[in-house]
């Protein structure tokens, strides 16, 4: 019981050598005991981070009574804050006097109103009546609370637990390392400061120069942390830079053109540009099954004198959906529209030229600026293209395509019954404000040659309208699942996958209804957790015997039907920002947010997706957003950032 170290000898100013000891005794006891986290630390991180309600009065056993692993998502929330996010000005208690002059002279200056003659007011209260700082703090207990408070003393540029901070908060970090967040996410809150999780090393190769570079671990990321693939291939591409300059790049046409598809869907965009003033290359070549084959070849070729440990590298290249067997945007597209794909306007210059807006780069004749003024263009919102795309709509910058999407309000019928088209019967009861619109182009009909010429060449994702089969809507209303699942008890996960970012799914089980109403779990907080598998679950009938999926056959006929998925979840739940090959997803139940960046802009992300997009400092310029409703197809090429946000109770299907 902690109240036996509460301190007792009030004449003493408990300063006594009994409350001495019991202060001293107090700050280990209040400490969590297996993760090095102090409870002025889970204070300041209930009041500042939290985005729940955290009681800030009676809570002395607040850090204490955490499991392991919340502790541990705490810790590293703390080690990458940014405190200049979390408040304009910051007061410090022995310097309360000059640090509220100077913050209300900051407040003033912005345009409050101030009557800074106040600051001189007489009794004042509130003054502590215990004794002095240094009376209670020997060398033992100062260093534990700087073990328990370590975050805490860095971003505030303290060394001692009785003097004055040295240094005012770090400023953010720059955008070099492989570890900072990058755009849209470069001035978010929140964005870490420095080393933020589990190191690995990246990797690229162009040519005869094979690099790598230290940066964040996916599975490293848990729930708090983000990887930015920009970050990463700035990094790389400074490397793979400095050793261009020095390497002999005499090659043939065949071998310039497979450095410069290496540069482009590796995202390097200094070396790329390097690379096209010094090679013969062809940018409306189309890529074929035999440079696929020869760069394939070449990634595995270790280099000379040096033994490639593969596992201990993860490909800048690969990872963006490209290897093997994984070619599915890049087969038939040449440098031009794939440079156009990866959404960076840098490297079109560097493929095209500046003067490139009306010559035909693809079999169809189109030209640059048709695919710059097509919907959903991955470089059409992208702020580096704003010169480029100027020119063609003769603006300071690119216009922003936007189709409103009214919420349906209609009725479906499902065995003579008639059920709300959006719900059909499951709740859609929600928290989050509703975007109603879609970035790019929505459709009511698409045939196979359609989508080939117009979307998957242009790089671009897709809206199908009242795509999904009735009857396999019809096979998940809700009195229909709950007949055969009332009692089932699910497992259910911070994010889609949570051990892809090194997390665990709640230490429970959930039914069907208590997911229904967002299922949260003391493993992760406040965060509605989400069901995703490669198994059915609630669906009855298995993926490849839907006639939904008999229908996206017809547009994709060689879609790959072995990475199955069927995910569902309450409000707020959903996927975490992250990327991979081509895939669709079909809604069969409730509304769903999308969140979606061009391939040059991917992350991936271990933050649930409400707790990621309702920081400020995002900049939404960069993001496309789309409303998808019950019945709607999502067709997402390779390599797109994607994240998902139910309203409500949401379930669907998808495959990659």
């Amino acid at each position: 019981d902690y109240a036996r170290l509460v301190g007792k000898d009030e004449s003493s100013d408990y300063t006594s050598p009994k409350d001495v000891q019991r202060f001293r005794t107090w700050i280990r006891f209040l400490a969590h005991d297996e993760i090095s986290l102090g409870l002025m630390s889970g204070r300041f991180y209930g009041k500042y981070i939290s985005t729940s309600e955290v009681n800030m009065r009676d809570n002395a056993m607040l850090v204490k009574e955490l499991s392991s692993s919340r502790a541990t998502e705490i810790l590293e929330s703390l080690k990458s804050m940014e405190v200049k996010d979390l408040a304009d000005c910051w007061l410090h208690t022995e310097t309360m006097d000059e640090d509220l002059d100077r913050c209300l002279k900051q407040y003033a200056a912005r345009g409050g109103r101030v009557d800074l003659q106040l600051l001189s007011a007489s009794g004042v209260k509130g003054a502590s009546t215990h004794g002095n700082c240094e009376i209670f703090f020997d060398e033992e207990t100062a260093q534990l609370v700087r073990q328990l408070d370590a975050p805490w003393f860095s971003k505030f540029g303290y060394t001692t637990c009785c003097g004055h901070a040295i240094e005012e908060p770090a400023e953010r970090s720059g955008f070099g390392s492989p570890w900072s967040w990058a755009d849209p996410f470069d001035r978010a809150t929140g964005r870490p400061l420095t080393t933020h999780s589990g190191s690995t090393m990246w990797r690229a190769r162009v040519g005869p120069c094979d690099s790598s570079v230290a940066g964040p671990d996916e599975v490293a990321l848990k729930t708090v942390q983000m990887l930015t693939l920009p970050s990463i291939r700035m990094a790389l591409d400074e490397s793979i830079l400095a050793c261009l300059k020095s390497a002999d790049l005499s090659t043939d046409r065949k071998g310039a053109q497979l450095m410069m598809y290496q540069g482009v869907l590796s995202g390097l965009v200094l070396s790329c540009a390097f690379l096209a003033s010094r090679l013969d290359f062809s940018p409306t070549e189309p890529f074929s099954q035999t440079d696929i084959d020869a760069i394939n070849e070449h990634w595995e070729m270790p280099r000379e004198g040096v033994q490639l440990d593969k596992k201990k590298k993860l490909s800048i290249f690969s990872l963006t959906g490209f290897k093997n067997r994984l070619w599915t945007h890049t087969q038939g597209r040449n440098l031009a529209q794939l440079a156009v794909f990866m959404g960076h306007a840098d490297l079109i210059r560097a493929i095209l030229g500046a003067e490139a807006l009306s010559k035909p780069m693809d079999e169809q004749k189109r030209s640059l600026q048709d695919y710059l003024i097509a919907p959903g263009c991955p470089v059409y919102n992208w702020p580096m293209a704003d010169l480029v795309a100027s020119a063609v709509f003769a603006t300071s910058g690119p216009r922003r395509y936007r189709v409103e999407r009214p919420k349906p309000t209609g009725m479906l019928s499902c065995d003579g019954l008639e059920y709300p088209e959006l719900s059909l019967g499951w709740t859609q009861e929600t928290t989050w404000e509703h975007y109603g619109a879609c970035d790019f182009e929505v459709l009511d009909a698409l045939s196979q040659k359609d989508f080939e010429e117009n979307y998957r060449d242009l790089g671009r994702p897709v809206l199908l309208r009242n795509f999904a089969s009735i009857e396999d809507r019809c096979n998940v209303r809700k009195g229909y699942v709950m007949q055969a699942h009332s009692k089932d008890l699910f497992e259910l996960g911070p994010i889609a996958y949570p051990n892809l970012i090194g997390a665990e799914p709640c230490e429970k089980r959930f039914t069907v209804e208590e997911a229904e109403q967002g299922a949260h779990c003391e493993r992760h907080g406040n965060t509605s957790n989400y069901y995703a598998s490669h198994s059915p679950g609630l669906v009855p009938t298995e993926l490849t015997k839907m006639k939904t999926f008999e229908k996206v056959k017809e547009i994709l006929p060689r879609i790959n039907h072995m990475s199955k998925q069927y995910f569902w979840g309450g409000d707020r739940s959903g996927a975490a920002l992250h990327y991979h090959v081509a895939a669709f997803n079909v809604l069969f139940i409730g509304e769903k947010e999308w969140y979606v960046t061009p391939p040059y802009l991917a992350a991936r992300s271990g933050i649930a997706t409400d707790h990621l997009f309702h920081r400020s400092g995002i900049n939404e310029k960069h993001l496309f957003r789309c409303t998808q409703y019950a019945g709607d197809l999502v067709l997402v090429p390779d390599g797109w950032g994607h994240a998902t946000l139910n309203h409500g109770f949401g379930l669907g299907i998808g495959v990659l």
